[in-house]
Protein backbone atom coordinates (compact mmCIF):
# COMPACT_ATOMS: atom_id res chain seq x y z
CA UNK A 1 0.00 0.00 0.00
CA UNK A 2 1.55 3.26 -1.24
CA UNK A 3 1.93 5.99 1.87
CA UNK A 4 4.38 8.44 2.80
CA UNK A 5 5.59 7.61 6.23
CA UNK A 6 5.12 9.97 9.08
CA UNK A 7 7.20 11.72 11.22
CA UNK A 8 6.55 13.02 14.47
CA UNK A 9 6.45 17.06 15.48
CA UNK A 10 5.41 18.60 18.62
CA UNK A 11 2.10 19.43 19.91
CA UNK A 12 3.85 23.21 20.88
CA UNK A 13 5.62 23.76 17.28
CA UNK A 14 9.01 22.62 16.94
CA UNK A 15 11.89 23.90 14.27
CA UNK A 16 11.75 20.22 12.43
CA UNK A 17 10.49 17.01 12.39
CA UNK A 18 12.16 14.12 13.83
CA UNK A 19 11.87 10.04 13.11
CA UNK A 20 10.45 7.64 15.31
CA UNK A 21 13.71 5.77 15.97
CA UNK A 22 15.19 8.93 17.31
CA UNK A 23 16.16 8.65 20.92
CA UNK A 24 15.40 12.50 21.24
CA UNK A 25 11.18 11.51 20.64
CA UNK A 26 11.32 8.84 23.61
CA UNK A 27 10.44 11.80 25.58
CA UNK A 28 9.12 15.23 25.68
CA UNK A 29 9.93 17.61 22.64
CA UNK A 30 13.02 19.85 24.40
CA UNK A 31 12.41 22.60 22.75
CA UNK A 32 8.75 23.37 24.60
CA UNK A 33 7.71 20.92 26.47
CA UNK A 34 5.36 19.46 23.76
CA UNK A 35 4.47 15.79 23.30
CA UNK A 36 5.37 14.59 20.15
CA UNK A 37 2.69 13.30 17.59
CA UNK A 38 2.76 11.70 13.89
CA UNK A 39 3.33 14.57 11.32
CA UNK A 40 0.17 13.09 9.70
CA UNK A 41 -2.09 9.55 9.99
CA UNK A 42 -1.51 6.65 7.44
CA UNK A 43 -4.53 5.49 6.02
CA UNK A 44 -5.65 1.88 6.19
CA UNK A 45 -8.29 1.51 3.51
CA UNK A 46 -10.84 -1.62 4.00
CA UNK A 47 -9.56 -3.78 1.14
CA UNK A 48 -6.78 -3.66 3.23
CA UNK A 49 -8.52 -4.43 6.55
CA UNK A 50 -9.94 -6.99 4.84
CA UNK A 51 -6.96 -8.51 4.31
CA UNK A 52 -5.67 -8.75 7.65
CA UNK A 53 -8.57 -10.50 8.90
CA UNK A 54 -6.90 -13.45 10.79
CA UNK A 55 -3.54 -12.08 11.50
CA UNK A 56 -2.32 -13.06 14.32
CA UNK A 57 -1.69 -10.00 17.47
CA UNK A 58 2.58 -10.12 16.30
CA UNK A 59 1.94 -10.06 12.45
CA UNK A 60 -0.73 -7.66 12.89
CA UNK A 61 0.90 -5.39 15.01
CA UNK A 62 3.76 -5.34 12.64
CA UNK A 63 1.33 -4.96 9.48
CA UNK A 64 0.13 -1.26 11.79
CA UNK A 65 3.41 -0.13 13.24
CA UNK A 66 5.51 -0.85 9.99
CA UNK A 67 3.51 2.09 8.96
CA UNK A 68 5.14 4.75 10.60
CA UNK A 69 8.54 2.43 11.42
CA UNK A 70 9.69 1.84 7.68
CA UNK A 71 12.32 -0.44 6.86
CA UNK A 72 15.07 2.32 6.38
CA UNK A 73 14.60 2.73 10.16
CA UNK A 74 14.48 -0.52 11.33
CA UNK A 75 14.41 -3.50 9.07
CA UNK A 76 11.62 -5.85 8.66
CA UNK A 77 12.99 -8.66 10.21
CA UNK A 78 14.09 -7.16 13.21
CA UNK A 79 10.57 -5.67 13.81
CA UNK A 80 9.54 -9.13 13.44
CA UNK A 81 12.05 -10.49 16.16
CA UNK A 82 11.35 -7.62 18.41
CA UNK A 83 7.62 -8.09 18.27
CA UNK A 84 7.90 -11.63 18.61
CA UNK A 85 10.10 -11.64 21.92
CA UNK A 86 7.70 -8.75 23.35
CA UNK A 87 4.54 -11.28 23.31
CA UNK A 88 5.78 -14.28 23.68
CA UNK A 89 5.68 -13.62 27.44
CA UNK A 90 1.95 -13.14 27.62
CA UNK A 91 0.17 -16.23 28.89
CA UNK A 92 -2.34 -16.27 26.01
CA UNK A 93 -1.21 -16.82 22.55
CA UNK A 94 -4.29 -14.55 21.27
CA UNK A 95 -2.11 -11.85 23.53
CA UNK A 96 -5.73 -9.93 23.61
CA UNK A 97 -8.61 -12.28 23.52
CA UNK A 98 -11.68 -11.67 23.98
CA UNK A 99 -15.03 -12.64 25.79
CA UNK A 100 -18.24 -12.34 25.15
CA UNK A 101 -20.79 -10.55 28.08
CA UNK A 102 -23.94 -10.67 26.07
CA UNK A 103 -24.91 -10.59 22.45
CA UNK A 104 -23.81 -7.37 21.14
CA UNK A 105 -21.58 -6.36 24.05
CA UNK A 106 -17.96 -7.39 24.21
CA UNK A 107 -14.76 -7.61 26.82
CA UNK A 108 -11.70 -7.42 25.36
CA UNK A 109 -8.70 -8.60 27.91
CA UNK A 110 -5.78 -6.97 27.86
CA UNK A 111 -4.61 -8.38 31.04
CA UNK A 112 -2.17 -11.67 29.89
CA UNK A 113 0.93 -9.78 30.00
CA UNK A 114 3.77 -10.75 33.04
CA UNK A 115 2.00 -7.83 34.85
CA UNK A 116 -1.68 -8.54 34.44
CA UNK A 117 -2.10 -5.20 32.87
CA UNK A 118 -3.26 -3.62 29.64
CA UNK A 119 0.52 -1.70 29.82
CA UNK A 120 2.33 -4.75 28.94
CA UNK A 121 1.12 -4.66 25.92
CA UNK A 122 2.87 -1.71 25.01
CA UNK A 123 5.69 -1.91 27.38
CA UNK A 124 7.11 -5.46 26.04
CA UNK A 125 7.76 -4.35 22.93
CA UNK A 126 9.32 -0.79 24.23
CA UNK A 127 11.57 -2.17 26.71
CA UNK A 128 13.22 -4.52 23.92
CA UNK A 129 12.49 -1.55 20.95
CA UNK A 130 14.29 1.22 23.44
CA UNK A 131 17.42 -1.17 24.39
CA UNK A 132 17.48 -1.65 20.12
CA UNK A 133 17.49 2.07 19.65
CA UNK A 134 20.38 2.60 21.78
CA UNK A 135 22.56 -0.75 20.85
CA UNK A 136 22.23 1.13 17.07
CA UNK A 137 23.05 4.61 17.95
CA UNK A 138 25.91 6.36 19.66
CA UNK A 139 25.23 7.54 22.81
CA UNK A 140 27.34 10.19 24.63
CA UNK A 141 26.14 10.43 27.76
CA UNK A 142 23.75 8.12 30.47
CA UNK A 143 20.67 6.64 29.14
CA UNK A 144 17.69 6.84 32.18
CA UNK A 145 14.18 6.06 31.03
CA UNK A 146 12.39 7.87 33.56
CA UNK A 147 8.52 7.63 34.61
CA UNK A 148 5.54 8.23 36.82
CA UNK A 149 3.38 5.61 37.57
CA UNK A 150 -0.42 5.81 39.34
CA UNK A 151 0.40 2.04 39.68
CA UNK A 152 0.30 -0.63 36.73
CA UNK A 153 3.02 1.90 34.17
CA UNK A 154 5.90 1.00 36.86
CA UNK A 155 5.41 -2.80 37.16
CA UNK A 156 4.86 -2.93 33.81
CA UNK A 157 7.81 -0.68 32.90
CA UNK A 158 10.74 -2.45 35.13
CA UNK A 159 9.04 -5.93 33.77
CA UNK A 160 10.16 -4.48 29.98
CA UNK A 161 13.20 -3.02 31.02
CA UNK A 162 14.70 -4.98 33.77
CA UNK A 163 18.20 -6.23 32.81
CA UNK A 164 18.04 -3.99 29.52
CA UNK A 165 21.82 -3.38 28.53
CA UNK A 166 23.31 0.51 28.58
CA UNK A 167 19.46 1.55 30.44
CA UNK A 168 18.87 2.94 33.36
CA UNK A 169 15.17 3.13 35.04
CA UNK A 170 13.88 5.14 37.33
CA UNK A 171 10.37 5.18 38.33
CA UNK A 172 8.04 7.48 40.52
CA UNK A 173 4.89 6.11 42.57
CA UNK A 174 2.76 8.21 44.67
CA UNK A 175 3.26 6.72 48.38
CA UNK A 176 0.10 4.75 49.42
CA UNK A 177 -1.96 5.26 46.63
CA UNK A 178 -1.03 2.50 44.75
CA UNK A 179 -2.41 -1.16 45.14
CA UNK A 180 -0.16 -3.63 47.44
CA UNK A 181 0.04 -5.68 44.72
CA UNK A 182 0.93 -2.79 42.39
CA UNK A 183 3.37 -2.04 44.72
CA UNK A 184 4.98 -5.45 45.63
CA UNK A 185 5.56 -5.76 41.68
CA UNK A 186 7.56 -2.61 41.75
CA UNK A 187 9.39 -2.97 44.54
CA UNK A 188 10.31 -6.38 44.34
CA UNK A 189 12.27 -6.67 41.88
CA UNK A 190 16.79 -7.24 41.71
CA UNK A 191 17.57 -5.49 39.08
CA UNK A 192 20.81 -3.47 38.85
CA UNK A 193 19.33 -1.08 36.80
CA UNK A 194 15.94 -0.58 38.59
CA UNK A 195 15.31 2.31 41.17
CA UNK A 196 11.77 2.70 42.31
CA UNK A 197 11.04 5.81 44.62
CA UNK A 198 8.08 6.07 46.84
CA UNK A 199 7.10 9.67 46.88
CA UNK A 200 5.18 11.89 49.28
CA UNK A 201 1.80 12.93 47.38
CA UNK A 202 -0.07 12.14 44.13
CA UNK A 203 0.59 11.02 40.91
CA UNK A 204 0.10 14.26 39.10
CA UNK A 205 2.73 15.62 41.27
CA UNK A 206 4.70 12.66 40.36
CA UNK A 207 4.31 13.33 36.89
CA UNK A 208 4.96 16.69 36.89
CA UNK A 209 8.59 16.45 38.05
CA UNK A 210 8.97 14.20 35.45
CA UNK A 211 8.20 16.64 33.24
CA UNK A 212 9.98 19.00 34.88
CA UNK A 213 13.65 17.15 34.36
CA UNK A 214 12.56 16.40 30.49
CA UNK A 215 11.93 20.12 30.54
CA UNK A 216 15.14 20.79 32.51
CA UNK A 217 18.36 22.08 30.26
CA UNK A 218 21.07 20.78 32.21
CA UNK A 219 19.41 17.56 33.12
CA UNK A 220 18.99 17.31 29.63
CA UNK A 221 22.74 17.67 29.04
CA UNK A 222 23.85 15.72 31.35
CA UNK A 223 21.24 12.82 30.80
CA UNK A 224 19.59 11.48 27.72
CA UNK A 225 16.04 10.98 28.82
CA UNK A 226 13.67 8.54 27.90
CA UNK A 227 10.12 8.55 28.72
CA UNK A 228 7.98 5.59 29.80
CA UNK A 229 4.90 6.66 30.02
CA UNK A 230 2.46 7.35 27.63
CA UNK A 231 4.32 10.65 26.68
CA UNK A 232 5.98 8.08 24.88
CA UNK A 233 4.68 7.88 21.28
CA UNK A 234 5.65 4.40 20.62
CA UNK A 235 3.17 3.39 23.23
CA UNK A 236 0.25 5.10 21.71
CA UNK A 237 1.22 3.68 18.40
CA UNK A 238 1.32 0.14 19.56
CA UNK A 239 -1.97 0.56 21.62
CA UNK A 240 -3.72 0.73 17.92
CA UNK A 241 -2.89 -2.43 17.40
CA UNK A 242 -5.53 -4.12 20.07
CA UNK A 243 -8.54 -1.77 18.31
CA UNK A 244 -7.61 -3.00 14.52
CA UNK A 245 -7.51 -6.90 16.29
CA UNK A 246 -10.53 -6.81 18.09
CA UNK A 247 -12.59 -5.06 15.24
CA UNK A 248 -11.09 -7.42 12.65
CA UNK A 249 -12.56 -10.32 14.75
CA UNK A 250 -15.51 -8.73 15.54
CA UNK A 251 -16.63 -6.68 12.68
CA UNK A 252 -19.81 -8.94 10.47
CA UNK A 253 -18.59 -6.81 8.03
CA UNK A 254 -15.52 -4.56 7.29
CA UNK A 255 -16.74 -1.29 7.36
CA UNK A 256 -19.60 -1.84 10.08
CA UNK A 257 -19.21 0.63 13.23
CA UNK A 258 -18.40 -0.76 16.40
CA UNK A 259 -18.28 1.13 19.76
CA UNK A 260 -15.73 0.71 22.37
CA UNK A 261 -16.03 1.87 26.20
CA UNK A 262 -12.48 2.27 27.80
CA UNK A 263 -11.40 3.30 31.24
CA UNK A 264 -9.83 6.34 31.05
CA UNK A 265 -6.94 7.75 33.50
CA UNK A 266 -4.18 9.81 31.27
CA UNK A 267 -6.05 9.34 28.35
CA UNK A 268 -3.16 7.01 27.10
CA UNK A 269 -5.75 4.06 25.78
CA UNK A 270 -8.17 6.06 24.71
CA UNK A 271 -6.23 8.09 22.21
CA UNK A 272 -4.98 5.27 20.90
CA UNK A 273 -8.57 4.21 20.01
CA UNK A 274 -8.69 7.59 18.51
CA UNK A 275 -5.63 7.27 16.26
CA UNK A 276 -6.50 4.59 14.89
CA UNK A 277 -10.19 5.86 13.93
CA UNK A 278 -8.33 8.37 11.88
CA UNK A 279 -6.27 5.86 10.54
CA UNK A 280 -9.19 4.10 8.32
CA UNK A 281 -10.48 1.80 11.23
CA UNK A 282 -14.56 2.34 11.62
CA UNK A 283 -15.18 2.42 15.01
CA UNK A 284 -18.16 3.91 16.29
CA UNK A 285 -18.35 5.91 19.46
CA UNK A 286 -15.38 6.11 21.78
CA UNK A 287 -16.58 6.21 25.38
CA UNK A 288 -14.58 7.69 28.43
CA UNK A 289 -15.51 5.72 31.51
CA UNK A 290 -14.11 7.77 34.70
CA UNK A 291 -14.20 7.55 38.15
CA UNK A 292 -15.46 10.08 40.02
CA UNK A 293 -11.97 12.15 39.08
CA UNK A 294 -13.93 13.11 36.44
CA UNK A 295 -12.12 15.93 34.54
CA UNK A 296 -12.64 14.43 30.62
CA UNK A 297 -16.42 13.83 31.00
CA UNK A 298 -16.76 17.50 32.76
CA UNK A 299 -15.24 19.03 30.04
CA UNK A 300 -17.41 16.75 27.53
CA UNK A 301 -20.28 18.84 29.48
CA UNK A 302 -18.75 21.96 30.23
CA UNK A 303 -16.30 23.27 27.65
CA UNK A 304 -13.88 23.67 30.17
CA UNK A 305 -11.09 21.79 31.32
CA UNK A 306 -10.96 22.33 35.05
CA UNK A 307 -8.34 20.86 37.67
CA UNK A 308 -9.60 19.47 41.06
CA UNK A 309 -8.19 17.93 43.73
CA UNK A 310 -7.67 14.48 43.36
CA UNK A 311 -9.78 12.05 45.12
CA UNK A 312 -8.35 8.70 45.98
CA UNK A 313 -10.63 5.60 44.98
CA UNK A 314 -10.65 2.10 44.35
CA UNK A 315 -9.11 2.29 40.87
CA UNK A 316 -6.27 4.29 41.62
CA UNK A 317 -4.68 3.97 38.39
CA UNK A 318 -7.70 6.57 37.37
CA UNK A 319 -7.17 9.00 40.39
CA UNK A 320 -5.74 11.51 37.36
CA UNK A 321 -6.77 15.69 37.30
CA UNK A 322 -4.33 16.24 34.81
CA UNK A 323 -4.68 13.93 31.82
CA UNK A 324 -0.91 14.00 29.95
CA UNK A 325 -1.92 13.03 26.65
CA UNK A 326 -5.60 15.03 26.21
CA UNK A 327 -2.27 17.10 25.01
CA UNK A 328 -2.34 15.53 21.83
CA UNK A 329 -6.25 15.28 21.28
CA UNK A 330 -6.33 18.89 21.97
CA UNK A 331 -3.65 19.58 19.61
CA UNK A 332 -6.63 17.56 16.91
CA UNK A 333 -8.81 19.44 18.04
CA UNK A 334 -7.51 22.95 17.48
CA UNK A 335 -6.87 21.94 13.74
CA UNK A 336 -3.35 21.21 14.72
CA UNK A 337 -2.46 24.90 16.02
CA UNK A 338 0.50 24.13 18.18
CA UNK A 339 0.11 28.27 19.65
CA UNK A 340 -3.44 27.58 20.91
CA UNK A 341 -2.12 24.50 22.35
CA UNK A 342 0.95 26.25 24.22
CA UNK A 343 -1.63 29.01 24.99
CA UNK A 344 -4.28 26.47 26.62
CA UNK A 345 -0.86 24.40 28.16
CA UNK A 346 0.07 27.85 29.92
CA UNK A 347 -3.58 28.18 31.22
CA UNK A 348 -3.80 25.29 32.83
CA UNK A 349 -0.31 25.65 34.42
CA UNK A 350 -1.08 28.94 35.48
CA UNK A 351 -4.65 29.45 36.34
CA UNK A 352 -5.91 25.70 36.51
CA UNK A 353 -8.05 25.45 33.47
CA UNK A 354 -8.94 26.67 29.74
CA UNK A 355 -12.04 26.66 27.78
CA UNK A 356 -12.52 25.44 24.26
CA UNK A 357 -15.00 27.02 21.50
CA UNK A 358 -18.19 25.99 20.67
CA UNK A 359 -17.44 24.95 18.12
CA UNK A 360 -14.56 22.95 19.23
CA UNK A 361 -16.56 21.39 22.58
CA UNK A 362 -19.13 20.19 19.18
CA UNK A 363 -15.91 18.88 17.44
CA UNK A 364 -14.94 16.79 20.74
CA UNK A 365 -18.65 15.27 21.28
CA UNK A 366 -18.52 13.93 18.15
CA UNK A 367 -15.58 12.46 18.44
CA UNK A 368 -16.31 10.94 22.28
CA UNK A 369 -18.79 10.55 25.13
CA UNK A 370 -18.48 10.55 28.80
CA UNK A 371 -19.94 8.60 31.36
CA UNK A 372 -18.87 8.12 35.59
CA UNK A 373 -19.30 5.56 37.65
CA UNK A 374 -19.09 6.07 41.13
CA UNK A 375 -17.66 3.80 43.89
CA UNK A 376 -20.90 2.23 44.40
CA UNK A 377 -21.22 1.63 40.80
CA UNK A 378 -18.36 0.44 40.09
CA UNK A 379 -18.86 -2.46 42.57
CA UNK A 380 -22.53 -3.12 41.94
CA UNK A 381 -20.94 -3.85 38.23
CA UNK A 382 -18.43 -6.19 39.51
CA UNK A 383 -21.27 -8.16 41.92
CA UNK A 384 -23.42 -7.78 38.62
CA UNK A 385 -21.09 -9.30 35.55
CA UNK A 386 -20.18 -12.10 38.17
CA UNK A 387 -23.37 -13.42 39.38
CA UNK A 388 -24.97 -13.02 35.72
CA UNK A 389 -21.72 -15.25 34.78
CA UNK A 390 -22.13 -17.55 37.83
CA UNK A 391 -18.41 -16.71 38.84
CA UNK A 392 -16.55 -17.20 35.58
CA UNK A 393 -16.07 -13.54 34.28
CA UNK A 394 -15.24 -11.32 37.16
CA UNK A 395 -14.06 -7.49 36.94
CA UNK A 396 -11.43 -5.60 38.24
CA UNK A 397 -12.56 -2.03 39.86
CA UNK A 398 -11.03 -0.39 36.44
CA UNK A 399 -12.69 -2.85 33.99
CA UNK A 400 -16.00 -2.60 35.72
CA UNK A 401 -15.75 1.06 35.34
CA UNK A 402 -15.21 0.74 31.81
CA UNK A 403 -18.75 -1.63 31.84
CA UNK A 404 -20.62 0.46 33.48
CA UNK A 405 -20.30 3.52 31.22
CA UNK A 406 -21.14 0.67 28.23
CA UNK A 407 -24.01 -0.15 29.94
CA UNK A 408 -25.25 3.16 30.20
CA UNK A 409 -23.58 4.61 26.42
CA UNK A 410 -24.44 1.48 24.75
CA UNK A 411 -26.68 0.75 21.53
CA UNK A 412 -27.93 -2.49 21.19
CA UNK A 413 -28.12 -2.23 17.76
CA UNK A 414 -24.13 -1.92 18.00
CA UNK A 415 -21.33 -4.24 18.87
CA UNK A 416 -19.70 -2.45 21.56
CA UNK A 417 -16.39 -3.31 23.36
CA UNK A 418 -15.23 -2.64 27.14
CA UNK A 419 -11.59 -3.11 27.43
CA UNK A 420 -10.14 -4.75 30.35
CA UNK A 421 -7.43 -3.27 31.80
CA UNK A 422 -6.31 -5.23 34.48
CA UNK A 423 -6.15 -8.49 36.07
CA UNK A 424 -8.64 -8.34 39.69
CA UNK A 425 -6.40 -10.44 41.27
CA UNK A 426 -3.97 -6.48 41.41
CA UNK A 427 -7.46 -5.17 43.81
CA UNK A 428 -8.57 -8.13 45.61
CA UNK A 429 -9.98 -6.14 48.48
CA UNK A 430 -12.19 -4.17 46.12
CA UNK A 431 -13.13 -7.29 44.07
CA UNK A 432 -13.76 -9.63 47.14
CA UNK A 433 -16.11 -6.92 48.76
CA UNK A 434 -18.13 -6.38 45.53
CA UNK A 435 -18.30 -11.01 45.32
CA UNK A 436 -19.25 -11.46 48.77
CA UNK A 437 -22.61 -9.20 48.13
CA UNK A 438 -23.64 -12.05 45.52
CA UNK A 439 -22.55 -14.99 48.10
CA UNK A 440 -19.34 -15.80 45.83
CA UNK A 441 -16.37 -16.81 48.24
CA UNK A 442 -12.92 -18.06 47.49
CA UNK A 443 -13.02 -16.65 43.81
CA UNK A 444 -9.86 -18.34 42.00
CA UNK A 445 -9.81 -14.66 40.38
CA UNK A 446 -8.73 -12.99 43.69
CA UNK A 447 -6.06 -14.50 43.03
CA UNK A 448 -1.97 -15.58 40.31
CA UNK A 449 0.81 -17.58 40.33
CA UNK A 450 2.89 -14.28 39.52
CA UNK A 451 1.22 -12.21 42.46
CA UNK A 452 1.85 -15.01 44.84
CA UNK A 453 4.71 -15.35 44.06
CA UNK A 454 6.13 -11.66 46.01
CA UNK A 455 4.84 -12.51 48.92
CA UNK A 456 8.13 -12.73 51.13
CA UNK A 457 10.23 -11.18 48.91
CA UNK A 458 12.74 -8.72 49.51
CA UNK A 459 11.89 -5.02 49.20
CA UNK A 460 13.90 -2.28 47.31
CA UNK A 461 12.69 1.00 46.99
CA UNK A 462 14.01 4.58 47.45
CA UNK A 463 12.27 7.50 48.88
CA UNK A 464 11.62 10.89 46.91
CA UNK A 465 11.92 13.71 50.68
CA UNK A 466 10.47 16.13 48.69
CA UNK A 467 9.28 16.92 44.87
CA UNK A 468 12.45 19.12 43.55
CA UNK A 469 14.92 17.99 41.11
CA UNK A 470 17.31 18.36 43.50
CA UNK A 471 15.97 15.46 45.47
CA UNK A 472 15.43 13.84 41.74
CA UNK A 473 18.72 14.33 40.36
CA UNK A 474 20.36 11.91 43.20
CA UNK A 475 18.87 8.91 41.75
CA UNK A 476 19.36 9.44 38.17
Amino acid sequence: MPHSTPRLVSTRGSSQCEDFTSLKVQGLCPENGGLYVPSHFPHVGLPVLESWRGYSFPVLAQAVLSLYLPETTISTDDLKRLLEKSFSTFEDERVTPIVTIDANFHLLELYRGPTLSFKDIALQFLGNFLEYLVQKQTVDKPVVVLGATSGDTGSAAIAGLEGKTGIKVVILYPEGRVSLVQELQMITGNSANVTCLACPGSFDECQTLVKEAFADKDVQARFQLLGINSINIVRILVQTVYYFYSYLRLAKKIGDSIDYSVPTGNFGDILAGYYAKRMGLPLGQLVIAANCNDILPRFLNTGTYSLNNVVPTISPSMDIQISSNFERYLYELSGRNSEQVATWMHQLNTEGSFSVSSTELAQARRDFSGYVATRDGCLETIAQIARRSEGTMVLDPHSAIGVSAAIQARNHDIPIVSLATAHPAKFPDAVSKALDTVGIKNSPWLSHPSITALVGREKNVGKLSMFTLEALLKYL
